[in-house]
């Protein structure tokens, strides 16, 4: 065991086998408190019970204590996994199967996590859970800020109050009638839940621990979301579903890892959170949170080894509109944005708000399109003279194009006449920047934390 101290948490290197024999190196990560007395020695043999895995490091939240362990069946857990008896349930299966949606639960906090808890429930014999706002909550958009701050402020060990919204214990296939009385069930206890403050946040069970059960709990959001982090730049396919890790929040995009090297790169920006025509925000997460995600195809340039191109780096367009989130396989209608060449003095677009300035306005189509609106395209006599009080970051807008000439997009808020497009074509001649311009100064910069260069 190589141990490696922090504060709060030690990480173990150490070595377990599967039920097929196979051996596995793991970094298991306990808290400090617990091998602060007795710090392993390397060789020596550990008993622990997982509590919670990250998809994107590899690494094991895991415990030592005697009490949960015993709950997860001691003696199966003494005992090789290939001799164990099937039929040995533990207290904590037994307490986690008679759980049933809407009931109200006492809980331990055992794990504090980004965005969620890992309770243990003293009165259902141990059994574990994960403590989140909602399982679906990337997928509805409608608590990504709840869950973003529902471990800050709780502590292990803490007593916590919290409602069953689904027990996740393996039951036979149901008719449709009862599937969504079960659905009902679950959206009532969330709402209860809810009315009763952040303190009482819906409990959601999704470990039935036993003996004949060995797989390990994944995060909250992991687990409900479903897609798994990519290992190499052939799974970067348009439409692909990915568990990606923030690493830099902007002020209009998130900068998120798609692998656990960092070779796989993507931009989250504004104008892909919410559908056409909706308030644009980008999700309320933190550095280091998980998210789920869906490519949309390159952005930026890339590096790879002229051997192996799957070995090098990749920059990425990312989307979490609900419609994307929700398809399995998305078209390749959904996954297509417009760009300034497919663009005609005269269309209609949707656009969201990006920059307000005094005399303009900065307008993004997508990740890499966005246009100029002048503030008497924008404005009318009796509505004002200022753009702030007027227009704000995320707004939905919908415009006509004025020109695209040299690669610059002239926008107008309100149906143009015949001599607008004759004005904007002249203004392009001023200074200014063009659209590749723009578009390169928002990419990364070549070098720069890992990022290919712009095109």
């Amino acid at each position: 065991a190589k141990g490696a101290a922090s504060s709060s948490s030690v990480r173990v290197e150490c070595t377990t086998r599967s039920a097929d024999g196979c051996a596995h190196a793991v970094t298991a990560v306990f808290a400090g408190a617990e091998l602060k007395k007795d710090k392993p020695k390397k060789g020596a043999a550990l008993r622990a019970l997982v509590l919670d895995t990250d998809p994107l490091s590899g690494e094991l939240y895991a415990t030592l204590d005697a009490t949960l362990l015993a709950s997860a069946g001691a003696v199966a857990a003494a005992t090789p996994i290939r001799k164990r008896k099937a039929d040995a349930v533990s207290s904590a299966a037994a307490g986690a199967a008679a759980l049933r949606v809407g009931r109200a639960v006492a809980c331990v906090v055992v794990l504090c996590r980004p965005g969620m808890l890992v309770v243990a429930l003293p009165k259902h014999g141990n059994a574990l859970a994960i403590a989140v706002a909602h399982g679906s909550w990337m997928a509805t958009r409608g608590s990504a800020s709840a869950l973003a701050a529902l471990s800050s402020g709780y502590t292990t060990g803490e007593k916590v109050k919290a409602v069953v919204v689904s027990t996740g214990v393996a039951a036979p296939q149901v008719a449709d009638d009862a599937a969504d009385a079960t659905a009902d069930a679950e959206e009532t206890a969330v709402e209860a839940a809810a009315k009763r403050g952040a303190r009482s946040c819906p409990l959601v069970v999704r470990l039935a621990a036993s003996s004949t059960r060995e797989d390990a709990l994944l995060s909250a959001a992991s687990d409900a979301l479903g897609p798994s982090p990519l290992r190499r730049r052939s799974d970067a396919r348009p439409g692909t579903h990915a568990l990606g890790r923030v690493v830099a929040v902007e002020p209009t995009e998130l900068r998120v890892r798609l692998d656990r090297k960092g070779a796989l790169q993507g931009i989250l920006h504004l104008t892909e959170t919410v559908e056409p025509g909706e308030e644009a925000k980008l999700p309320s997460v933190a550095v280091d949170s998980s998210i789920h995600v869906v490519v949309l195809g390159g952005a930026g340039g890339s590096k790879a080894p002229a051997d192996n191109g799957e070995k090098g780096s990749a920059m990425l367009q990312l989307s979490v509109r609900p419609s994307l989130l929700s398809a399995a396989a998305p078209p390749a209608s959904m996954l297509t944005r417009a760009g300034v060449g497919a663009l005609s003095a005269g269309d209609r677009i949707e656009a969201w708000v990006l920059e307000v300035a005094e005399k303009h306005l900065w307008v993004g189509l997508s990740t890499t399109v966005r246009g100029l609106v002048a503030k008497e395209h924008a404005l009318s006599a009796e509505e004002g003279a200022e753009l702030s009080a007027t227009f704000r970051i995320g707004q939905p807008l919908s415009a006509y194009v004025l020109s695209t000439q040299a690669g610059r997009l002239r926008l107008a808020l309100r149906k143009p006449r015949a001599g607008d497009f004759e004005a904007a074509v002249s203004k392009h001649r001023a200074a200014g920047p063009s659209h590749a311009a723009i578009a390169a100064a928002a990419a990364p910069v070549a070098g720069a934390r890992g990022w290919g260069p712009a095109t």
